[in-house]
């Protein structure tokens, strides 16, 4: 099977061509100057090439349960990775990514990481061995040496839904990991028919993410290959979808799983063509390719060739020190560069500390409220099974409450980081600015004129946050989210873990039901400490990216004044710098004309021979 996602990868190694010769071109440029510090254009390049390293499109797939999920992962990458059984299996989250060698780890809710073999972890995730994720597993993480996955491809089997009563939970707590991916596959399955519940799930699902979301029909093989029922079933839902939602480019893909599966096992790529693997995969990697992926690399190219305005104003500003400034000139750029120096200690945030204090305490209540509900249910529960349900639906509402909160707090905080970064790319700008007699004026960065950013958040805008998705803060910030893993699976696996244990006791209703609503305590005030210190670790995040950038400007004016005062003494030196310092100059602007043959995949033929990126 060809390389998924080959020609967004390609665009990707593209840039990634050119930040290295960016930093190659800046790297001649300090040698002629004599600059050791790494400043901000090496500090700049340094963060794009490690967002673009770092860059991964997550493939979630959800569905109710015994709809085939599991079945249909393991079919897209010719290995079984989930439970597949006829008991619903899949019990917490399963991230598959590319690794040059099959590994698992295991992410406990106590922080531990448990490298098992694969079929060790298989029992980790399933209902059957982990039955109400009571060995407390946030999530499953799974390396497999894949050409699906080779360029940053994550897919997640998720839990399906196993208790009728929740389907409201669920679908919420589905449209919460759509938000986070950048693709959904919501897979039902025929027959059975398409009842109420899933239809209601299956619509909303559609109206909140339809762009971005495949619709998958999944068939047994008898009525995989009755086309004439095979369409009348796809015929119904698309219509029945289209009608609630007013959309009228629902698609639906048909697929037998077990077929596809069956073809992967056996390396038959036509078996797996005809049961609709190929149609399958060549839509995912089109949602990801026109869509997320293409808006993360476009974001990429442009905060490329702000970087190389930058460099350019700074080249600009060596050529003129080298040239010959006056003392009051050498005295502005000191100035300037001290003034930043002065400021590195501590950043501002654009927001006030009772107003980020004031939504922290908001949100903790929502959480608290929730285990205030719950502990309510629990005293109210009439037996040990009763108490079992009680609990399955409270850690679904735990799992909702709390990661709208925290979704709601890094939408928040999102913001603050682009007005922070906006701040700082107007300091620089009005910097270069203020040293015009230095600087040329035609040639002065207006970063602000070339930095777009929305406006900030309004009341409403936050609470919609908690419903309708995350504003995408820099890839750097939406990274450090995803390590530390999504709160809502970690209250639940806090849940698992603390409960599991007094659960399996066998005594009797009432102290089982005291021990629980102890544990509920410990669990709540574990998950405010959790919520708090992720809280913490953002706007630290926050304030050290800015301090970096300023860092580096900082570093760049005191280096300017060092050029000025030697400048004279060295003639030769000088007239080599100013050599270097030009022919940089020219070869900046023209690197986004310039992409070169990648190879990706170990063969130079296999690039594609274009003059722009796919």
């Amino acid at each position: 099977m060809a390389a998924f996602l080959h020609d967004l990868a390609y665009r990707r190694q593209t840039l990634l061509h050119q930040v290295t010769e960016f930093d190659a071109i800046w790297q001649d440029v300090q040698s002629a100057c004599g600059i050791e510090e790494q400043g901000l254009v090496r500090t700049d390049l340094a963060r794009l090439d490690g967002d673009l390293s770092a860059q991964r499109f997550t493939i979630g797939v959800f569905g109710l349960i015994k709809r085939g999920k599991s079945t249909l992962l393991n079919a897209l990458l010719g290995t079984e990775v989930s439970a597949t059984h006829v008991t619903p299996e899949t019990a917490v989250p399963v991230y598959v990514e590319h690794g040059d060698q099959a590994r698992t780890e295991v992410h406990l809710a106590t922080g531990e990481v448990r490298e098992l073999a694969p079929s060790e972890a298989i029992e980790w995730t399933s209902q059957k061995h982990n039955a109400g994720n009571r060995r407390g597993v946030t999530h499953v993480r799974w390396a497999l040496p894949s050409d699906m996955l080779k360029h940053g491809v994550r897919l997640v089997d998720t839990p399906g839904l196993d208790d009728a009563e929740a389907d409201e939970l669920y679908t919420t707590r589905t449209i919460q990991e759509l938000d986070a991916a950048d693709a959904g596959i919501v897979v039902f399955m025929s027959p059975p028919s398409v009842g109420a519940t899933e239809m209601s799930f299956l619509r909303q699902v559609a109206e909140a993410h339809l762009r971005k979301t495949l619709i998958v029909a999944n068939f047994y093989p008898q009525h995989y290959h009755d086309l004439e029922t095979r369409q009348q079933v796809l015929d119904y839902v698309t219509t029945r979808i289209a009608e609630t939602t007013g959309a009228e480019d629902v698609k639906l893909y048909p697929v037998c799983a077990q077929e596809a599966w069956e073809a992967r096992q056996r390396g038959d790529e036509a078996g797996f063509a005809a049961a609709g693997g190929t149609a399958l995969l060549e839509a995912m990697e089109d949602v990801i390719s026109t869509h997320t992926g293409r808006r993360l690399l476009d974001r990429v190219e442009e905060a490329l060739d702000r970087a190389a305005r930058v460099a350019t104003a700074e080249i600009d500003l060596r050529l003129r020190v080298l040239g010959g400034i006056d003392r009051g000139e050498k005295a502005r750029l000191r100035e300037h560069a001290d003034k930043l120096g002065q400021d590195d200690g501590d950043v501002e945030l654009p927001i006030r500390s009772d107003e980020i204090e004031g939504l922290k305490a908001h949100l903790r209540g929502l959480i608290n409220q929730s285990f205030i509900k719950g502990r309510r249910a629990i005293d109210e529960a009439k037996s040990v099974e009763d108490l079992e349900r009680v609990l399955g639906r409270f850690t679904r509402e735990v799992e909702v409450v709390t990661e709208n909160s925290y979704r709601v707090l890094r939408a928040r905080l999102a913001q603050v980081e682009r007005d922070v970064d906006l701040d700082v790319d107007q300091s620089i700008a009005s910097t270069l600015v203020d040293v015009g007699a230095v600087v040329p004026s035609s040639r002065v960065v207006r970063l602000d004129e070339t930095t777009t950013i929305s406006a900030r958040m309004s009341e409403s805008d936050i609470r919609s946050a908690a419903v309708g998705g995350l504003l995408a803060g820099s890839a750097g910030f939406m990274a450090l989210g995803a390590a530390l893993g999504p709160l809502g699976i970690v209250a639940g696996a806090l849940v698992g873990w603390h409960v599991g244990e007094t659960m399996r006791s066998g005594r009797q209703l009432k102290p089982i039901r005291e021990d629980v609503n102890r544990q509920l305590i410990e669990v709540s005030d574990e998950l405010i400490a959790e919520f708090d210190r992720r809280a913490e670790h953002l706007m630290l995040a926050i304030r050290e990216s800015a301090r970096r950038r300023r860092r580096g400007f900082s570093s760049d004016l005191r280096h300017a004044v060092r050029l000025a005062e030697r400048a004279g003494a060295d003639i030769e030196g000088t007239r080599k710098a100013i050599e270097i310092l030009e022919q940089a100059a020219r070869r900046i602007p023209d690197y986004r004309m310039r992409h070169p043959d990648v190879d990706l995949d170990g063969d130079a033929a296999s690039a594609p021979k274009q003059t722009q990126p796919a």
